[in-house]
C-alpha cells in the first residue's frame, strides 16, 4: 500500500471562462482578396478570444453593441491591423455600453 501525500490528492482548481459568443452580422471588407478575409477574420478572433480572456468586463451584462464604426484604417493598413483596430472598437464600444447600463 503507498502513501499519498496531500499535495497529489487535490487537482488544481481550474478556473473556467464564460464561454462568450460574439454575433457579427455583416462586415464589409472591401478590396480584399479571399486570402487577405482570412487573414483578417483569424486575427479578429484571436484578438477577441484574447480580450474576452484579459479584459475586465460584465460580459453578462452587455447584450448588444449596434452598429460599429471602426474608423479610417492608415493607408496600406495590413489585414492584420485593420482586424486589431476592429476588435479594440468592439471592445470599446462594450465597456461604453456596460458603463452606460451600470
Amino acid at each position: 500500500m503507498r502513501m499519498q501525500t496531500a499535495a497529489t490528492l487535490h487537482a488544481p482548481q481550474i478556473q473556467r471562462m464564460p464561454k462568450i459568443n460574439f454575433r457579427i452580422e455583416r462586415l464589409t471588407l472591401e478590396n480584399y482578396s479571399h486570402a487577405d478575409q482570412v487573414r483578417f477574420t483569424r486575427t479578429l478572433e484571436k484578438r477577441l478570444r484574447n480580450y474576452a480572456q484579459t479584459v475586465r468586463l460584465n460580459w453578462s451584462a452587455v447584450k448588444s453593441t449596434g452598429r460599429i464604426d471602426a474608423g479610417t484604417l492608415p493607408t496600406g493598413a495590413t489585414p492584420e491591423q485593420a482586424a486589431r483596430q476592429v476588435a479594440r472598437q468592439i471592445v470599446m464600444n462594450l465597456r461604453e455600453e456596460e458603463n452606460f447600463h451600470a
